[in-house]
């Protein structure tokens, strides 16, 4: 069995093929991910997974036309405009629609997997009846061409909210705003070929979510940015969006409504004359909105721009900080490569017009199983507090946790349940006279607690250690309310460092 077979790749313009090792035609598939549609969407995605030797195209050099001939290892076919990949191989099993293939870099022995998920639009089938089936999918894919419905959820939203917040003046109530928002998202329009704002928002999310997950992990295994999709391709210029762009049109939305209700109902602002005045208005809170740093410094446009291209939000830990005095912030800010921020949509209105599920009954069905989750968690939680005769939120920790046998596993696992704990602790402390001081010197204890346990032979451990157990001894006597915390800390830290001994072979600490 050898590990060659044939490669042909087809767009909808022209089409190659060429003998090419197993490798390269597993990292074609995991490159349809990027959704391309050309020979040159697929060059560059195809960078993902293999490094490019210089400036030469990967097709380069290949012969014109489709061979489906298998060759030594077998033989695939790639129809880019079928959305279809038909596979033949003795070599290996056939590619699925989710999986990891090996990083091809010549200069590197590391063997480093990378992840990948294609969309549902993607098909992998074996050859057998491959043209017909291609041609099937192509004209269907012809049937339904490629809408840009972003000219519509951003260029004509404004003028659409302004007649209707005009038209709900006189029975204008609190819940208005939203009623008005999830009626521009749920009705269909025309020029979004009879589908609603809602419909084209979601179609795409999970797959571009995923997508942006996998470019992530290998951002985080390869230390450097993915390459993102070409300006011009269709995935970026038709692609649906993301997680990012949903949460932010929802939350673009509510501010030109919030707009329009202040111009409308202020006592001390005039109010538009008519639906074109108040559209011009609410265009330029539009633009102004999306133009306007707010997420680690970026715009909504410029959020929404990476995710379009595929590339995840990163920051450094020492950007994504934000608590000085937090044990877990100082943890992250360490040069551990890139932190990357996801928006949730946590603030969203809980209704079927702004969740992300694709239909209503899927909606309900997670709202009934979140209720049984409730159900079942308090009930064991009030047998627990009848168990122990108390109330269980008086347990040492309320808004942090760690495994007790932390311990036990690596250090920096234990060092991880500290910080979480000392956060928590440090925000009681703010909240007591002259507890401040006591927060900073915690947590200069614990830098040097993190500082002894990287550097075991350093003798240091035992000494920080000490000091760093004194002092929360001390907070304890200066504020009873916390010395059980405290305690509970000192038995950590302890615990710590007689499983730091043993890993070293040295002898237990004497305390």
């Amino acid at each position: 069995m050898g590990d060659q077979m044939t490669l042909s790749i087809v767009d909808a313009n022209e089409a190659r093929h060429a003998r090419v090792h197993g490798e390269l035609a597993d990292a074609a598939v995991a490159a349809l991910a990027a959704d391309p549609e050309s020979l040159a969407d697929l060059d560059a995605a195809i960078e993902r997974y293999v490094r490019r030797d210089g400036t030469r195209g990967f097709f380069e050099g290949w012969s014109s036309g489709v061979c489906d001939e298998p060759w030594d290892g077998g033989v695939c076919v790639i129809d880019l405009a079928a959305r279809l990949a038909a596979w033949e191989s003795t070599w290996g099993p056939p590619p699925e629609q989710e999986g990891a293939v090996s990083y091809h870099d010549p200069s590197s022995p590391d063997d480093i997997h990378l992840r990948y998920h294609l969309s549902d639009a993607w098909l992998i089938t074996g050859m057998e009846g491959w043209s017909s089936l291609a041609g099937q999918r192509r004209a269907e894919r012809l049937a339904q061409p490629p809408l840009d419905f972003r000219a519509v959820l951003y260029g004509k939203v404004a003028g659409h909210l302004a007649q209707q917040c005009l038209a709900a003046r006189a029975d204008w109530t609190d819940a208005s705003i939203a009623a008005i928002h999830a009626a521009w998202l749920m009705t269909p329009r025309d020029d979004l070929g009879g589908r609603t704002s809602r419909e084209l928002l979601l179609e795409r999310r999970r797959a571009i979510v995923w997508d942006l997950e996998d470019q992530a992990l290998t951002w985080s295994k390869l230390g450097a940015a993915p390459p993102g999709l070409p300006l011009e391709s269709a995935a970026y210029r038709y692609g649906g969006c993301g997680t990012h762009e949903v949460v932010l049109y929802y939350e673009l939305l509510r501010h030109v409504l919030e707009s329009a209700r202040q111009w409308l109902y202020s006592e001390a602002g005039q109010p538009a004359a008519d639906a074109a005045e108040l559209a011009a208005r609410l265009e330029e809170a539009r633009r102004q909105w999306l133009d306007t740093p707010r997420v680690q410094g970026l715009t909504p446009l410029e959020v929404i721009e990476l995710e379009r291209r595929r590339i995840p939000l990163a920051v450094s830990g020492a950007e994504a900080m934000i608590d000085d005095d937090c044990p877990m912030c100082q943890m992250m800010a360490d040069d551990l490569g890139p932190c990357f921020v996801h928006l949730d949509g946590c603030n969203m209105d809980d209704e079927f017009p702004f969740a992300f599920h694709l239909s209503r009954d899927e909606w309900e069905a997670e709202r009934l199983e979140m209720e049984e989750f409730n159900r079942k968690f308090n009930a064991e939680w009030a047998a627990r507090s009848a168990a122990k005769g108390q109330d269980v939120s008086s347990e040492t920790w309320q808004q942090s946790f760690s495994a007790a046998d932390l311990a036990a596993g690596s250090p920096e696992l234990a060092l991880l349940g500290i910080a979480a704990h000392l956060s928590e602790l440090g925000l009681k402390l703010k909240e007591l006279p002259a507890g401040q001081p006591w927060v900073e010197s915690l947590n200069r204890h614990f830098g040097n607690l993190r500082e002894a346990v990287g550097n075991p032979e350093g003798g240091l451990l035992e000494p920080v250690v000490q000091r760093f157990c004194d002092e929360l001894a001390a907070v304890a006597a200066d504020h009873p309310v916390l010395g059980g915390q405290c305690a509970d800390l000192d038995r950590q830290v302890r615990q710590l460092a007689e499983a730091m001994a043993s890993r070293t072979g040295g002898e237990a600490l004497p305390f």
